[in-house]
Parts: C-alpha cells; sequence; structure tokens
C-alpha cells in the first residue's frame, strides 16, 4: 500500500487484484508493495520497484487514467517466487503518446505527462 504525503490530489492504487481505495493525495512514499506517485502538476512520475526482473520481462500498458504493469524476476530472490502486478488508477488523464518509461537497478520510471484540457482563449 501506498503511503500519502499530501492530502490535494485523488488516486487509486489496485494491487495484485485488490483495490484499495486511496483518499485524495498527491505525493506517495513506497513501503511494503513498493510504489511511489508524485504528482509534478504537469505531469506524473510513477516509480515501481521490481528487483530481479530484465527489461524485455516488464509488461506496460498505459491508457487514459490507468497505469497495469506486471513483470516476473528471472533470478531467484530471498523468500520465494513472486510475481509484480500493479494497477494504478490516476484522477488526470494523461497523454498517452507522451509517456515514456525506463528501468534502472530495479526501479521501473514512469513519466507520464498530462492531458492538458480545455483551450487557450486569445484575448482581443
Amino acid at each position: 500500500m501506498c503511503n500519502y504525503e499530501d492530502k490535494e490530489k485523488g488516486v487509486g492504487i489496485f494491487i495484485g487484484g485488490i483495490g484499495i481505495p486511496i483518499i485524495k493525495m498527491k505525493t506517495y512514499k513506497y513501503d511494503a508493495e513498493r510504489c511511489n506517485i508524485k504528482d509534478e502538476g504537469d505531469k506524473y512520475i510513477v516509480t515501481l520497484e521490481m528487483p530481479g526482473v530484465r527489461r524485455e520481462d516488464i509488461k506496460l500498458y498505459v491508457n487514459e487514467k490507468t497505469i497495469e504493469a506486471t513483470a516476473k524476476p528471472s533470478t531467484k530472490l530471498p523468500g520465494g517466487e513472486r510475481e509484480y502486478k500493479y494497477k494504478i488508477k490516476l484522477e488526470d488523464p494523461v497523454e498517452v503518446e507522451g509517456v515514456k518509461a525506463k528501468y534502472f537497478e530495479g526501479l521501473l520510471i514512469i513519466e507520464l505527462p498530462k492531458k492538458r484540457t480545455g483551450r487557450e482563449v486569445k484575448v482581443e
């Protein structure tokens, strides 16, 4: 379960098929479930801890309001076999085409630019 620091934006976390509704919040720190979601205003930065997996074994799916990431470690980890399954619901829609993801030293870091709503109006 993700812990929260700031109660401004709403995000729902669904991990391993169990829905955990999260109250209004902005920034999260990961603990046992190894996730960190940071709302930077114009984008989300999501960090998922996935030690022992190879980049090519990570399956990442993103739509406007949901992130799904799964992976199975390629090496044996203490505590037995484990499969990582994250499903994260975002409050604000994101630009799917602009999503970037990188995997480095056991961390999957996903940058999701928020979709701009409305349009600029020229003042005459």
